[in-house]
């Protein structure tokens, strides 16, 4: 092992490095945000804030890391300072002589790749690096590069902002102690003036408490106690003084929009976390508004995960869509709750009030229908009223008191699409989806697209999926008891929806399933969209983790359509990835439909170690190209339309029978 050369200026250096006083500081939100951001963006597990002082390199802010320093004897950051003028980069540490016997390389955390560039101080010190680190051979592309050296330059830059900013907190300190010993001098010798005006200072503090608490006591009526925002009293009375103004045509206000803001899932952050945090996002969420609004516009939290806008003047649809896309920006920047990184989405739903509108009950109703429609549609939206949603709204109402009366007279069902492996030519079948069917009593179908979120938003997704889980297993333990020689062993995989996933008791509910139907655990698969799985990310790795305990196996469905976290997703106790439908078939399409994206998803599952299941083959062709792309296993209607348990027998059946 190599040591780093020593700067030539390296008095100078650590003299610069002290000046500033960054050392031994606080974490910063700001050096914080930037590892996060250089981690994704160079795709690397490690990256970070390196100052290199006299002993020593210690992390201002990491990612990857379980320690906060080192000694700089084996620090990569030593050698990237050492040539301030350009970035620093090994390839392989293993087979770069200088490193090859580094305890970072050897040991924890396995460094085989380095790339730094020094944060070098206006005088051409170099302080220290800003680094990725990946534990695989590997390189950068020039704009990743870039990224770093950018990165460097607003490094130095906060760090001299910082040390700026406790100058100026000192020197205020100096003088606010200044001030004070003025005022004390001054209360001493007017200290006979105010005995003398006692008696009157204390008949107007009275006068003064009296008047606070008539004003606390307007103020707790109004506002809400936790935001501190109007409530929905003050809100509702806000918003009949708006329409009054369109009903008396005042040229004041005409014109202005409502939006009706609930927060996605809040429930389940509350039941995962805890209600402390989930007071801290609604505070949060309040402020976030506060910052889309303007200066005449009110926020208002108007229930427990629901908040309200006005914005005035606001008169047409284009305004009102570019006030709803900075408020989904707002919720799309980083949410850190509870020392974890969320995601956090809205629903909203959008009225602009014109002299269509006599009062206040008749818009916010309309808006309230428009959040519905955004939550129907699933989520993360927004939505303007339409007239024709009066309608979809009494069907959707409708269609959720009917669920639970369809439940318990068993009028859903479950329906089997085989999955085939192509690691032969005989296309063997390896497995079964268990798909949910709807038939009512009156003959009539309904779409799993219709009944599943509406089941999600009524809550009945929990006992529709437990009895979807009970049947798939039941169905499984007649196949496993039936296995003979000439029937292959099969999986059976189930949906669960983010609800299910979040539930505390899931785990126990299918350990239960699984003792009452008898089943080998082993033969069973959770299937979970991105969406569902990042939801409470923290939960999320929990629960599946102790599933994968039990011998089951998790299955990530529909990749590629949500948030395609990759380095979250090499947490998760995954073994395989199903690939979107939307990127192998479409009305019409012979041809795959997107092989680029395909073939990406299956180079990247491959060296995760994972298994791919493209789903929605239609055509013979989208299935030899998906064979020759790599692709594991596929489904779709080109093998078999989703079948009753009793018909899958001849699927199970071995090639040469």
């Amino acid at each position: 092992m190599q040591q780093a050369p020593t700067p030539k200026n390296e008095a100078e250096r650590f003299l610069a490095l002290q000046t500033f006083g960054i050392l031994d500081t606080s974490p910063g939100a700001d050096f914080d945000a930037l590892v996060h951001f250089l981690a994704s963006a160079c795709g690397t597990p490690i990256a970070a804030i390196s100052l290199v002082d006299g002993d020593r390199q210690w992390f201002k802010a990491s990612v990857g890391l379980t320690f906060q320093e080192t000694p700089r004897n084996i620090s990569f950051c030593g050698h990237a300072i050492a040539q301030a003028d350009k970035p620093f980069v090994v390839s392989d540490a293993r087979e770069d002589k200088r490193f090859a016997g580094n305890p970072l390389v050897t040991g924890d955390p396995h460094i085989r790749f380095y790339a730094g560039v020094p944060i070098v101080s206006e005088e051409g010190h170099a302080l220290g690096a800003v680094c990725v680190m990946d534990r695989v051979p590997r390189g950068l592309t020039e704009l990743q590069l870039d990224a770093l050296a950018v990165a460097a330059r607003l490094i130095m830059t906060l760090i001299e902002h910082d040390a700026t900013t406790r100058v100026l907190a000192q020197t205020q300190k100096a003088k606010q102690v200044i001030e004070n010993e003025q005022r004390a001098t001054v209360l001493y010798l007017n200290r006979v003036e105010d005995e003398r005006l006692r008696v009157a200072n204390e008949l107007q503090a009275e006068m003064s408490r009296r008047l606070h608490a008539n004003h606390e006591l307007d103020y707790s009526t109004t506002h809400d106690a936790l935001t501190t925002l109007p409530n929905r009293r003050e809100f509702l009375r806000m918003l009949e003084a708006a329409a009054a103004s369109i009903r008396t045509g005042s040229p004041q206000h005409r014109t202005f929009a409502v939006y009706v803001i609930d927060i996605d899932h809040c429930k389940q952050i509350n039941d995962s976390l805890g209600n402390d945090v989930g007071d801290n996002l609604l505070v949060q969420c309040g402020e976030r508004l506060l910052d889309v609004a303007g200066v005449e516009d009110l926020v208002a939290r108007i229930d427990s995960d629901a908040f309200a806008l006005i914005t005035f003047g606001t008169s047409t649809v284009k305004t009102a869509k570019l006030i709803a896309r900075r408020i989904q920006a707002s919720f799309a920047a980083p949410w850190h709750l509870a020392h974890i990184d969320c995601v956090v989405t809205a629903s909203i739903g959008i009225v602009i009030a014109d002299e269509r509108y006599s009062c206040a009950e008749d818009i916010f109703r309309d808006a309230n229908i428009a959040l519905d429609h955004s939550k129907q549609h699933g989520r993360d939206r927004y939505t303007f009223f339409k007239s024709s949603f009066g309608t979809e709204h009494k069907s959707k109402s409708d269609l959720q008191r009917t669920l639970a009366l369809a439940l318990s007279n068993r009028e859903f069902r479950l329906a089997y699409q085989p999955i085939v492996s192509l690691a032969s030519g005989a296309h063997e079948v390896e497995g079964f989806e268990a798909l949910m069917r709807w038939q009512r009593s009156d003959g009539i179908a309904v779409s799993p697209a219709a009944f599943i979120p509406a089941a999600e938003e009524s809550g009945l997704i929990v006992p529709l999926g437990t009895w979807a889980l009970k049947t798939a297993c039941l169905a499984l333990r007649e196949w496993q008891r039936d296995a003979g020689p000439t029937r292959m062993p099969v999986r059976m995989s189930v949906n669960v929806s983010a609800i299910q996933l979040a539930a505390s008791h899931f785990s126990s509910v299918v350990r239960d399933i699984i003792r009452e139907t008898d089943i080998d655990p082993c033969a069973l698969v959770i299937e979970v969209t991105e969406s569902a799985a990042m939801l409470d990310a923290q939960r999320s790795l929990t629960v599946l983790r102790e599933l994968r305990d039990l011998g089951i196996g998790i299955h990530v469905d529909d990749f590629g359509t949500g948030y395609s976290s990759l380095s979250y997703l090499r947490r998760l106790p995954v073994t395989c990835v199903k690939i979107d439908r939307s990127f192998v078939s479409a009305d019409g399409c012979d041809e795959l439909v997107d092989p680029v994206i395909v073939g990406a998803i299956v180079s990247l599952a491959h060296q995760l170690n994972l298994k791919v299941i493209a789903e929605g083959v239609e055509t013979s062709t989208q299935l030899n190209t998906l064979r020759n792309l790599g692709c594991d296993s596929v489904q779709g209607y080109f093998i078999s339309r989703p079948i009753p348990a009793c018909d899958a027998a001849v699927f199970m059946k071995k090639p040469e029978d």
